[in-house]
């Protein structure tokens, strides 16, 4: 494999690859290494998927989802016992509002509980940096909790958009109980699943799934970044699961300006962009509104 150079490109100093001295070679076995696990790691994903996607289906969710074990086990919460009384109190203030069923926006040393009414379970909790608080499972960070609050203030403001629609959305949890799906560089688990369901009476006549993963893209491959590209990716699940009544997107909300990324497609604009479903928080105040569009387009 190794005398192939046609399946990876090395990005090095000369100076690393240039053979001047003995002790360069555990550097070149280092690479050698890395390139090949690399190799392999891509290739028995790749294997997996193709054996998989022919045994996909639709489902109905219920509450023997991993993702809404939540409903039965709640948060834990931990925080140092000699912290201040008042920070516990305001810990047993939100879990009263939770149990009365009676909870709104709250937020306390850099923790903001969110109800959202769409929300399959409530509430959904945040926690900003450097919070001396923990919370399990992981709590929301910046960009995951201003997806939820703005498509939380779309849903209230704008009926319209919504009009014979229900909407549903879902926190997607990491391996073991969330969803996820194989890419060629790793496994997919996006942050929050959203449903569109169609209504005519009381029957749904089409529901539109959308996989929504807000994240920094600073550090990403550009368009062809895996996050990004499975837009395309899950339009083959779609077609190959032949449901009429299905339709399968998949979104990345970056939460990092278009102006650091430009250089991906210097004559791209934001409509550019979101032709490859990648929507810029930041940069677009409608971001919402162009994702139910194309979600339910």
């Amino acid at each position: 494999m190794l005398a192939r150079q046609d399946w990876y490109t090395l990005y090095a100093p000369p100076q690393e690859m240039s053979p001047n001295r003995l002790s360069q070679i555990p550097r070149w076995q280092e690479i050698a290494g890395a390139l090949l696990k690399k190799f392999m790691d891509r290739f028995y994903r790749v294997r997996k998927e193709g054996w998989e996607r022919p045994h996909l289906t639709v489902d109905f969710l219920d509450d023997t989802d991993g993702n809404l074990a939540m409903m039965a086990d709640g948060y834990r919460v931990q925080v140092h016992p000699q912290e201040d009384a008042a920070l516990i109190s305001k810990l047993a203030e939100l879990a009263g509002q939770v149990k009365a069923g009676k909870l709104k926006d709250m937020s306390f040393e850099k923790l903001r509980a969110i109800p959202f009414a769409r929300h399959l379970y409530a509430p959904l909790i945040a926690l900003e940096s450097g919070a001396i608080i923990k919370v399990t499972p992981v709590a929301l960070n910046d960009g995951e909790a201003r997806f939820v609050m703005d498509l939380r203030t779309c849903w209230e403001r704008e009926p319209a958009l919504f009009a014979g629609r229900q909407l549903y959305l879902l926190r997607n949890l990491s391996r073991g109980r969330g969803l996820g799906f194989f890419t060629q560089d790793s496994n997919f688990y996006p942050d929050f699943i959203l449903w569109l369901l169609e209504m005519d009476g009381d029957d749904v006549i089409h529901q539109s799934i959308a996989f929504i993963d807000p994240k920094g893209i600073r550090n990403s491959q550009g368009l062809d970044d895996a996050k990004i590209d499975f837009h395309r990716g899950i339009k083959a699940i779609e077609q190959q699961l032949g449901d009429s009544a299905v339709t399968l997107n998949s979104f990345v909300l970056a939460n990092t300006r278009l102006a650091e990324v430009q250089w991906w497609a210097p004559s791209y604009t934001l409509t550019d962009f979101e032709q490859h479903h990648l929507l810029f928080q930041l940069d677009a105040p409608d971001y919402i509104q162009r994702l139910i569009r194309l979600a339910t387009h």
